[in-house]
């Protein structure tokens, strides 16, 4: 009976050292200790070196803002270790397994105060001579200046079509386009140049006299500001940090892609506008009353949810965002979008919804494999479904006439 004692105690100090050792890194890289250690032992550590400022701009714009899943089953399993050692009587044990245990202790306390935080290798991208947007026609500055005074008298109809896009950052991004005192980003670019098409497709005659813009001028600006977004877009890095700054510039491209009918590039575009928002954690938002900028957050991500179900069914292929991923809040009217049009915004999701459940069950290569009789009943419950956001669209666009 002794010696079966001594083995189980034995098998208990390896495991707990094992698992101290495991945690024993990250233990090092939340306090002091891991920087003494590697100088102690030749190894060189990065130089110490002052960020810039773009550089610290862009890892508080590309944090992850939910918890990821690994998160949330470390921070479980956290818990789980320290109520287990915490209610583990006190037994007779050699100094090697008591220092296992404390060290153990240890790692998981500092666990808990300094959270694990995402590296971000990405940095901001400038226009420069070499991306040539400077030398890329744009509307006189009057004109651009004539449009946003307009805007703050009277609220234009793109803020309610287009909820992600605010008045202030608007005239934010205009002014460092028009009156450049810094290098400025290739998305501040594109987001500047398509918020003008959607000012001056809104013009009617009384507002195209007032701010004294003739029609072929008119003319002339929707014609070369698409343009300029197709070649900012194609000067866009493979691999951009996930800000919302560059979200929204994807997001706000690829619906002029869809106008112009270029399936191909919008695709492309609404694909790296998810990937993005998935990487800045925006499918695990909580709503904060108050919270502003989250409000924006969570109406992007609902936007390229359902833009991009929508391209995936008319393409053929599967969605960028799953539904059994997401934790964000689902849009409402008023407390997120209030606004005339804010419902039928909010029945466009339940649309974007039901496109990626009937390629799901219908389309995709799983389903392929179903028996017939299977896909009818589920194309039956997707009609059904079909009829009752259908009617729903109906109640909501009689109630905004």
């Amino acid at each position: 009976m002794a010696s079966r004692h001594e083995q189980t105690i034995a098998d208990l100090q390896y495991k707990v050292e094992q698992l101290s050792k495991s945690l024993h890194p990250h233990s090092e890289g939340t306090n002091g200790t891991g920087t003494a250690e590697r100088a102690s032992s030749g190894v060189a550590g990065p130089p110490n070196a002052s960020p810039s400022r773009q550089s610290s701009t862009a890892d508080r714009d590309t944090s992850f803002e939910g918890d990821s899943s690994f998160m949330t089953h470390s921070k479980q399993a956290t818990q789980a270790f320290k109520a287990s050692l915490a209610s583990t009587p006190q037994i007779n044990v050699d100094d090697a397994l008591s220092d296992a245990v404390a060290n153990l202790q240890k790692a998981l306390d500092s666990s808990d105060a300094q959270p694990l935080s995402p590296s971000h290798s990405t940095e901001s991208t400038y226009d420069d001579e070499s991306h040539g947007l400077s030398a890329l026609p744009m509307p006189p500055s009057d004109v651009v200046l004539k449009l946003l005074k307009r805007a703050k008298v009277e609220r234009q109809r793109i803020f309610d079509e287009v909820p992600s896009l605010e008045l202030t950052s608007m005239i934010s991004h205009c002014q460092k386009v028009f009156f450049a005192t810094e290098p400025y980003s290739i998305a501040t670019f594109i987001i500047v140049n398509v918020s003008l098409v959607l000012l001056l497709r809104g013009l009617d005659e009384r507002a195209k006299k007032e701010s004294q813009i003739c029609h072929s001028d008119l003319v002339q600006y929707l014609a070369f500001l698409p343009k300029n977004v197709d070649f900012a877009v194609k000067k866009l890095p493979l691999v951009s940090a996930h800000s919302m700054e560059n979200i929204t510039a994807l997001h706000l491209a690829c619906s002029l892609a869809i106008e112009s009918s270029i399936q191909a590039s919008a695709w492309d575009l609404i694909s790296t506008a998810a990937r993005m928002a998935l990487s800045a954690g925006f499918h695990r938002l909580a709503r904060k009353p108050g919270d502003n900028e989250q409000r924006l957050k969570i109406i992007t991500f609902w936007s390229i949810y359902a833009m991009d179900r929508s391209m995936a069914l008319s393409l053929g292929r599967a969605p960028n965002i799953q539904d059994y991923d997401i934790k964000t809040d689902r849009l409402a009217c008023p407390v997120d979008i209030d606004s005339p049009i804010g419902p039928m915004l909010v029945c466009w999701v339940d649309v974007g919804e039901l496109q990626g459940q009937i390629y799901h069950q219908l389309y995709s290569a799983q389903a392929q494999t179903q028996a017939p009789e299977t896909k009818a009943t589920a194309a039956l419950q997707l009609a059904r479904r079909c009829l009752e956001i259908q009617r729903t669209f109906e109640s909501v666009g009689n109630g905004a006439k």
